[in-house]
């Protein structure tokens, strides 16, 4: 049984995905740049795609468009299960039994911080990130 008297409270960001710090005083962050990255990358290839479709006149989406997106979802998808898994390691190696995540609703909709953070900011689903994060704190009984 962890102990609930110990938490780990944790702030979302773009470049540091997870800033995790206890309430012990020990602190972690979690690396956001490779998200970035997938992203840009992503962003880049589309575009080119995009061009090479609207001088041709292609209305649908096409086989390579589609690709590349679902290439990008599942390194994303991977890599927000690490970075969860991580957390939630350290939790049990540390007996740690509460998880506060600084999340709020709208902080994505809302955004206006010019159009290349905007774009940045909105391609990481941090919606998936709370939701992989509380299915394996119930695993764990760690409480969130």
């Amino acid at each position: 049984e962890l102990n609930k008297e110990n938490v780990l409270g944790i702030d979302l960001g773009i470049d540091n995905l997870y800033t995790c710090v206890t309430n012990a005083g020990a602190s972690f962050i979690i690396d956001g740049r490779k998200l970035k990255s997938i992203n840009q990358y992503y962003n880049k290839t589309n575009a080119k795609l995009q061009s090479i479709k609207d001088k041709q006149k292609i209305e649908h989406t096409t086989l390579r468009q589609k690709r590349i997106a679902r290439r990008r979802n599942n390194r994303i998808n991977d890599y927000l299960s690490k970075a969860a898994r991580i957390i939630i390691n350290y939790c049990l190696n540390n007996d740690i039994g509460k998880v506060v995540l600084g999340h709020n609703e709208d902080f994505q909709r809302n955004s206006n911080i010019g159009s290349i953070n905007n774009q940045n900011f909105v391609n990481i689903s941090y919606g998936k990130l709370r939701d992989k994060l509380i299915y394996l704190c119930k695993l764990y009984g760690i409480e969130f």
